[in-house]
């Protein structure tokens, strides 16, 4: 009977316990719910931007004289615009390049001007006041998972901050405090607050524990109320 009791004792702290867990489920699932993803990932703040239609025409420099340009042997050489200039987007070794097709110019890294034009042209006027733009090169927030050199302008107020690749200058990823939010309830849901995307963290390992403990003491209970006929009462 004593030890009826205390695997009783067990079984209600634990499910106190992993029900703060539950809670944390239920909790951010509703959050999920609230907000299109479409909104969290700032693609309201987000317009396209026109670069300009492609004239051969206007090509001075092939794909052969542009690949002197760069460090690397491209793999792949391909016309396209970046705001009103035709360039040439040279592919190879892990990395991408413009050069100018009109100038000869390699245009990678962008320069803090095209960066500032990028986000001129490719966000709306309700993302906030731009700030300067600034190099980024090693050393990413956590926020921002996507290739380096990117350049980075923060909008106030509001902490909207957008992530331009220095090299091609697309523009990666729109961040918000909206995408900060839904980012820390994920975690949480997941199991993953450090945001290291593995599976043997503290609290995946504790919440697992509690579970296993959970579902012990639940079956000898269940069992041990079956021995003594009171399954049903």
């Amino acid at each position: 009977m004593k030890f009826g009791a205390t695997i009783s004792r067990v079984h209600r702290i634990v499910g106190i316990v992993f029900g703060i867990q539950v809670l944390f489920w239920t909790l951010s699932g509703f959050f999920f719910t609230l907000f299109p993803i479409e909104q969290v990932r700032g693609e309201n703040l987000r317009q396209e931007i026109s670069h300009g239609t492609l004239n051969l025409e206007t090509i001075a420099f092939d794909a052969s004289q542009a690949a002197e340009q760069v460090a690397f042997i491209p793999e792949r050489a391909e016309l396209s615009m970046l705001l009103g200039s035709p360039v040439w987007e040279l592919q190879g070794a892990g990395t991408t390049e413009l050069v100018n097709a009109q100038t000869g110019a390699l245009i990678s890294p962008l320069s803090i001007g095209l960066a500032r034009e990028i986000a001129e042209q490719g966000m709306k006027a309700k993302a906030g006041v731009a700030g300067e733009p600034w190099f980024l090169e090693t050393d990413p927030p956590k926020e921002y998972t996507g290739p380096l050199p990117v350049w980075v302008v923060e909008y106030q107020p509001g902490s909207v901050r957008i992530y331009i690749d220095a090299h091609t200058g697309t523009l990666r990823t729109v961040r918000t405090n909206l995408w900060r939010t839904f980012d820390l309830f994920w975690r949480v849901h997941i199991m993953d607050v450090t945001g290291a995307n593995r599976i043997d963290s503290w609290w995946m390992k504790l919440v697992s524990f509690l579970s296993l403990t959970l579902a012990i003491s639940g079956m000898v209970l269940a069992v041990d109320a079956l021995r003594l006929g009171r399954i049903f009462r």
